[in-house]
């Protein structure tokens, strides 16, 4: 019985894998790549080209394929009512250059090495006399003829049973010739053969390690090795807008799937385990916190907001200042932009986007009508998260709660819409013992304020959800709320239910960032826990805040008081050092290198 299958392409030519994307005036249409920069190709353009060919060996009665089998497989309307299915395989990620090939391919100093693997090829229309026609230049960029490997699954969680679905794909891939864009023109010639893969079997729960079965609170490192989509909005806004970071409920739901495993699911998904929203490692090595949207700057410095990674400047301040009376011009002040997220020490953190094409295809051309964009956290630099497993109460047992960490712990994650294509996403997980979080709010505090460190889905005292905010929703002594002093912002949002095949309840929460502001009626004469979760869905990883961050300590209209930079610096963005080995392909680079500077020496 088959469960995972490889894929192999072996491109005897150029060919092209773009995914909408271009450089302008450079180029129409670029090579689509993979986390280290090599070109790679969505299983989602070999998933389409292998369907096509399914279809017409099913229509001509050969190999085995019949118009049934290649609507179970690859997917489309159900004979009963009509409604699409979901196809049986899953065509995983990208197709990308196996890992024995890559050696002396990754990190900058391969760079100029990498791009011997791609050309810049100029193409034209020509009329009926073969000359060329107005108007029609373009400019593509091809990659080198390599050998490509992708991983297929089978998907239904009935098993296969006597179906050898790998031989028949093979089939199919065996009578296709060519592979990805401009197939017409002569790109993508390619040998493509499916084969069965050894299963990737779970790690038993008891194999988890000891620190980890007895702590209450794990915390998973995330490394994003391909692009992902996380919904941010409702169906019914921004349906293709991505989430900053991996949800809660997406790392619930990856938890989820395996609920056969557990003896008491309700308790281990329904409230007994906190699976705590994912946030970026910021350059300083340290987990970030959403960017409070208390944070202002003057409107003529923040033109587009803070891009990636860039330190917060000294004209950013926590609220409101009050206008000066003694300017011409007084300073307007204005949320400070785009990025999402803030370290401690002061760095602003915007997690990499991209953006992509897709669109159906007939016969290797678009179909009309149905070309649709969508944006991506893109997995280029290999940005690392970080989220929390936090244990609540004693409902779940301690059998439960090992299999839940040996869910995560030393794993490839699947996370994010249509995992089971080219944009769903992968990310390497590891697991280690969480802190505490020691942090406690000093006595003699008057006025708190407090950051919602994911969206909170506040209920009242009779459990109906609202977004009127109360300190004792919040747990605090008795205090009042102060608007001037707060910036809050709503969303509306609705989770996809993958066991249901429909989405959930849609749910208006105050958003990640919001900051709550209650002036005390005294002083504080304890110390207050300063991390806390409250409200509704705190399973899924809502209401997680943090009273009296360090940084929004400060007067209104006073600059963030961040902690200064350490030492520690984080990972992302470098390339593994390795052992300097490289591999015959790499060693082709470096002779079409060598041979360009040649020819650009014998020129001058």
């Amino acid at each position: 019985m088959t469960r995972a299958a490889v894929l192999t392409l072996e491109f005897r030519s150029w060919w092209l894998s773009g995914t909408g994307g271009g450089r302008g005036r450079l180029l129409d249409a670029a090579c689509h790549r993979d986390a280290d920069g090599l070109p790679a190709m969505p299983m989602s353009q070999i998933k389409g080209t292998l369907r096509q060919t399914a279809e017409r060996l099913a229509g001509a009665g050969r190999a085995g394929w019949t118009g049934g089998l290649v609507a179970r497989l690859f997917g489309g309307p159900a004979e009963e009512d009509g409604r699409s299915v979901r196809g049986a395989v899953a065509f995983l990620g990208d197709a990308r250059i196996p890992e024995k090939d890559r050696a002396g391919l990754a990190g900058n100093e391969a760079r100029e090495r990498r791009g011997m693997l791609y050309r810049r090829i100029a193409a034209t229309a020509v009329d009926e006399r073969g000359a060329a026609m107005d108007r029609t230049l373009r400019y593509v960029e091809a990659a080198a003829p390599v050998t490509l490997a992708g991983r297929l699954e089978w998907a239904e969680e009935e098993p296969p049973g006597d179906l050898d679905w790998a031989a028949l794909l093979d089939a199919a891939a065996a009578a296709t010739v060519a592979f990805g864009k401009m197939k017409a023109d002569g790109y993508g010639a390619a040998l493509a053969r499916v084969a069965p893969a050894e299963e990737a079997r779970a790690a038993p729960h008891a194999g988890v390690a000891p620190e980890l079965r007895t702590a209450r609170r794990v915390r998973l490192r995330l490394r994003q090795t391909r692009p992902a989509i996380f919904s941010a909005r409702a169906a019914t806004e921004g349906a293709h807008a991505t989430a900053a970071a991996p949800t809660g409920s997406a790392l619930l739901g990856w938890a989820a799937a395996r609920y056969r495993e557990f003896d008491d699911p309700f308790a281990a998904f329904h409230g007994g385990v906190r699976f705590g929203a994912a946030v970026p490692v910021g350059p300083d090595g340290e987990a970030c916190a959403p960017m409070p949207k208390l944070f202002m700057a003057p409107k003529h410095e923040r033109a587009g907001g803070i891009g990636e990674d860039r330190r917060i400047g000294a004209t950013v301040r926590v609220g409101h200042p009050k206008p000066k009376n003694n300017g011409d011009d007084p300073v307007q002040y204005a949320e400070i932009g785009k990025a999402p997220f803030v370290a401690r020490t002061g760095y602003a953190v915007n997690p990499a986007r991209g953006q992509r094409l897709r669109t159906a295809t007939t016969d290797g051309r678009a179909a009309e009508g149905q070309l649709f964009g969508y944006q991506h956290l893109a997995a280029e630099n290999r940005r690392e998260f970080v989220a929390a497993l936090e244990r609540e109460g004693d409902s779940v047992s301690d059998n439960d709660w090992a299999r839940l960490i040996g869910a995560f712990a030393g794993r490839t994650l699947r996370l994010g819409r249509a995992r089971g294509t080219s944009y769903g996403g992968e990310y390497e997980c590891m697991a280690e013992p969480g802190a505490e979080a020691p942090e406690t709010v000093p006595r003699g505090a008057k006025r708190l304020r407090v950051l919602a460190m994911s969206d909170l889905a506040l209920a009242d005292e009779y459990g109906t959800p609202c977004v009127e905010p109360d300190r004792g929703m919040l747990g605090l002594p008795p205090a009042r709320f102060v608007g001037a002093d707060s910036a809050l912002s709503l969303r509306r949002w609705a989770p996809w239910n993958a066991k249901l095949q429909a989405r959930d309840v849609e749910r208006q929460v105050i958003e990640a960032g919001s900051v709550l502001t209650f002036e005390l009626d005294k002083e504080l004469d304890e110390e207050l826990p300063a991390r806390a979760a409250i409200g509704l869905w705190r399973e899924a990883g809502l209401g997680q805040i943090w009273i009296a961050p360090p940084f929004l300590a400060g007067e209104s209209g006073a600059a963030p008081e961040f902690e200064p930079p350490g030492e520690a610096q984080s990972t992302e963005g470098r390339a593994e050092a390795g052992d300097g080995s490289r591999s015959a392909l790499a060693e082709w680079c470096e002779a079409q290198l060598r041979q360009l500077r040649q020819e650009e020496r014998d020129r001058d």
